[in-house]
Order: C-alpha cells, then structure tokens, then sequence
C-alpha cells in the first residue's frame, strides 16, 4: 500500500450552528422528516440519521430534526467522541461546495473542516469507532489523490491507498469497517458482500452473498441484510418489515437486543429481540 500525505489541507475552520440560548434540535415535522437518508448510527449514545436536509435525532418521546447546519450529509459515521460527513453544503450556507471531510464532537452543533472542502464530496465512509481509522471511497480524484479506495489514520493528514486484490465487482454502494480491529473492514457491492482483513489489501467474497444490502459491526458480532432478512453471523433470524431495501442498521450500545434499520427513502424498523421480530418505527408522527 501507498502512503500520501495530503500537503493542501483544508484551514481548520469551526462552523457555529446556532447561540447558546437556541436549541439546536426541535421536533420533527412532516416538512423535516421527510428526505433521502446517508447514514444512520449511534453517537455519543443517541441514535442519529443523517439525510438530505439535516440531521434527525431520537428523542425520548419523537424524533427531532437540526434546526441549523442542515447539510446534505454524505458518508456520514460515527467514530468514538462523534461523527465524520462530507457532501453538500445547504443553499443558504457560504461553505464552499462540496463539503470534503468534516467532523462533529457535538452532534452536529458545530462543524470542523478537515481537508478537501470544495473539492470532493465523499459518498461511503465509515469509521473504525475505537480505532482512529477512518476508510473512505473516492469517486472522483481530487487536488491531492487519484479516484480509488483510501484510508486515513490521521483525519486526513495522511491517506493509504487500498489495492483490494481480488474486488471484481461493477459498484460499491457501502463500507462498514470493524469498531476494534482497524484492519477489518466489509464492502458491499453489486456482486456481494466481500471481506477483508488487512486493511483493504486482499478481499474476499463472502459466499452466497449477492443482493446484501447492509452490513454492520459490533466488537463481537456481523450483521447483515439480505432480501430484508436480518443476518447475524450466517444465521437468518427476522424479516425487516419495510417496501424498500435496508441501506443502514444501528445497534443501541447500551442495549445490544435493540438494533434500528432504515431504507434509503428513510423508512424505519426496529427489533427489541436482537433481530428476530421488528416493527415499524415512525419517524414522523402519525395524524
């Protein structure tokens, strides 16, 4: 693998979302609840989704929506003290376009620029959550690297190159990568499911694997969606009870049996059981 160091970085710029008298969250509405989801996952120990316009948030009685920095969030992932995004930034906002990599440490209150705005706009991330790495797709190449498949150990300071010996696939639609083991990393393409565990190096086609939809991490467990069948291991448990594929699940780290799903137009279920039997899950209320 290569190793390269980005030497035009971003200036680190912090982006206020709103005063401290105002609350940054408020309850969804039909108008703000409604839009094409990019990630969804658990930070600091609430359940976030990242969308088209904004972010949502579970509250403890219904869903809330940001009411400033409303984003189109692309790759958005969590990692330990917050969350990763890229993508485009609202119409009101003077942030160039696209965004390149940002971070979060309050949810999305303020964001911190870190390398490529204006410059690329990255679809798939995701973060190893306790290991400082951060794997990502690049579509388009940009002032520092080639169109290709990188990681970073250093929020983008520095970027390793992936070879992913053996990917024979025409699209990639997704990365979940392990939350311990900073090698380990899954990607899910229209062939299959492949696997790898030297950091991108080699890969392997996960058998029978054609048609997952999602893939997701805990320290000891690998869930998948299939056909929206919930996956654990290899073992089919529960049918995920929504019209379109599941894109995203998220695993309650205080609760390990509750785990949520969500399709990309932002249907949502979830299970109480670790994934045998679900429910819907109504981010806009019902009338």
């Amino acid at each position: 693998m290569d190793k390269i160091k980005a030497g035009l970085l971003s200036s680190v710029v912090l982006l206020t979302a709103c005063s401290s008298d105002e609350a940054f969250f408020e309850e969804v509405t039909a108008d703000t609840g409604h839009a094409h989801v990019h990630g969804m996952d658990y930070v600091d120990g609430e359940l976030m989704i990242a969308t088209h316009y904004g972010l949502l948030k579970k509250g403890d009685e219904t869903w809330l929506h940001s009411t400033t920095n409303n984003h189109d969030y692309m790759g958005f992932t969590a990692f330990e003290e917050g969350f990763y995004a890229s993508g485009h930034p609202e119409p009101s906002s003077d942030l160039e376009n696209p965004l390149g990599l940002v971070k979060s440490t309050d949810q999305g209150e303020t964001l911190e620029q870190l390398v490529f705005s204006g410059e690329t706009d990255y679809h798939y991330m995701s973060a190893g959550k306790n290991t400082g790495r951060l794997y990502t797709a690049l579509m388009h190449g940009n002032s520092e690297l080639e169109a290709g498949f990188y990681y970073t150990d250093d929020e983008g300071d520095n970027w390793t190159s992936m070879l992913l010996s053996g990917l024979e696939a025409e699209s990639v639609f997704g990365l979940s990568a392990h939350p311990d083991h900073q090698d380990q990393i899954a990607i899910l393409t229209n062939r299959g499911l492949y696997e790898s565990t030297d950091a991108g190096e080699t890969v392997t086609l996960k058998e029978n694997s054609e048609g997952t939809s999602a893939a997701h991490y805990t320290e000891s467990q690998f869930y998948t969606v299939k056909n929206q069948v919930f996956i654990s291991q290899d073992e089919e448990l529960g049918q995920i009870p929504l019209e379109e594929p599941v894109l995203y699940l998220a695993v309650n780290p205080s609760d390990s049996e509750q785990i949520y799903a969500v399709t990309g137009e932002g249907e949502a279920a979830v299970t109480v059981d670790g994934g045998t039997s679900w429910t819907a899950e109504y981010i806009i209320p019902s009338e």
